[in-house]
């Protein structure tokens, strides 16, 4: 929970990131590629709610998706992100 938002607006984002992840177990391909980083396959997908993106890896040989990174969509510059495999 992030300090000083209200339960209801924390909440609205657990849910929603709980169905980001819901998504991507079953579609890890869905979000679109971002270019704009070091780490190859990187890709993001929005949530349109609370206007912030999950940076994930989809690492194909061990079935898994890294979350690496949940950033604001308003912030200024991407997010510095570093390969988890």
């Amino acid at each position: 929970m992030v300090v000083g938002e209200p339960n209801r607006i924390a909440g609205a984002r657990a849910d929603e990131f709980e169905r980001c992840v819901a998504l991507l177990e079953t579609t890890p391909d869905l979000g679109g590629r971002f270019h704009r980083t070091h780490v190859p396959g990187v890709r993001r997908l929005l949530m349109s709610q609370t206007k912030q993106f999950v940076y994930y890896v989809h690492d194909e040989t061990h079935e898994v998706v890294y979350v690496v990174a949940i950033w604001g969509a308003p912030k200024a510059g991407p997010p510095r992100l570093v390969d988890p495999r």
